[in-house]
């Protein structure tokens, strides 16, 4: 290598490195601040989080607002679907017990580069975290981006309106989609605590499966002549429809009568009943349900087509399939 092209060489690492310090040390504007380093990143949060009423998670694709009502907190969203507490709690003690770790570059231009970007900014991936408390004498506007790759695998941040990023000591993961801050079971009822079901189908095809005393199988009513359940123990399946149902999207029960859809009731050994109605809109799959709960019945759920089809069975989808014509020409030669 002749000396020209070695200075080159150097001259090209010197700036590539000089450019990585502006990102990472921030260079002259950051250097000092180190009364911070230590402190907590939200400073005031950890004794202000029972007095928090409203969380907003805002980023440029969407919004998330969870307020709070009493003891309660609801997704805005939603028409105020309870929160998921866990991930709720989660969040939380994140921030309250983030710390600042080291100061990093105050210049705008750099804030892509880290995630922190502001959220109006096309093709920021920021998410900008806003707490305030029910008295609003407490607020706090924090711009959270991209996770440091290095060792202490914290969280490069910013507060709102202030261009000085710091490195926090946590890991702040955030999903500002209002679905993901929601409880997505609907309900949780055990198979052996259900000793009925019944379903009639919008065609008008009804079926009853029924659990006899003493019996752990249901058996199923009115088995055509001829025909044969695939398997002695296939009845159980409904009983299994009600474990751990999950839902996908959420909305208010809209008030009207739904005439298009799947009706299944299941009787319960406690004497009590859980009545679904399953219905079709275009690609999308609701239900609705009524377990004596006003909570319960005020909302309708967005489900998968596999859950769907769970309360939209019929007396075809227990037995064994008719032989084929094929078939029968083939036994008759």
């Amino acid at each position: 290598m002749n000396r020209r092209r070695l200075w080159t060489l150097i001259v090209v690492v010197v700036v590539l490195a000089l450019g990585a310090g502006l990102v990472v040390d921030g260079g002259d504007d950051t250097h000092g601040g180190g009364d911070q380093v230590g402190q907590p990143l939200l400073v005031g949060l950890t004794d202000a989080l029972t007095d928090l009423s409203t969380i907003e998670l805002r980023s440029r694709a969407d919004t998330v607002t969870l307020i709070r009502t009493g003891d309660e907190w609801l997704v805005a969203e939603r028409g105020g679907y309870p929160v998921n507490f866990e991930s709720l709690v989660g969040l939380l003690d994140t921030l309250s017990e983030a710390t600042i770790v080291e100061k990093k570059t105050a210049r705008s231009v750099y804030h892509a580069r880290l995630g922190v970007a502001d959220p109006v900014e096309e093709d920021s991936q920021a998410i900008v975290v806003s707490l305030s408390a029910s008295d609003e004498s407490s607020t706090w506007s924090l711009v959270v981006g991209e996770s440091s790759t290095g060792g202490s695998g914290g969280s490069y941040v910013r507060m709102e309106n202030d261009p000085q990023v710091w490195l926090a000591s946590k890991s702040i993961q955030i999903d500002e989609d209002p679905t993901s801050w929601i409880n997505t079971t609907i309900t949780n009822v055990d198979s052996d605590d259900v000793i009925q079901v019944e379903i009639v189908r919008v065609d008008g095809e009804s079926l009853i499966v029924r659990r006899d005393d003493g019996e752990e199988n249901l058996v199923v009513d009115d088995v055509p002549d001829g025909r044969e359940l695939r398997y002695a123990t296939v009845a159980n399946e409904l009983a299994r429809s009600l474990t751990n149902i999950r839902m996908t999207d959420v909305r208010p029960v809209s008030g009207e009568p739904w005439t298009d859809a799947n009706q299944a009731t299941y009787q319960l050994v406690d004497g009590t009943s859980v009545v679904v109605q399953a219905r079709k809109e275009g690609e999308e799959h609701w239900l609705r349900l009524d377990r004596g709960e006003t909570a319960l019945a005020s909302w309708e759920y967005k489900v998968t087509s596999y859950t769907y089809e769970d309360f939209a069975k019929g007396i075809e989808d227990l037995l064994k399939p008719l032989p084929s014509e094929d078939n029968e020409t083939e036994d008759a030669a």
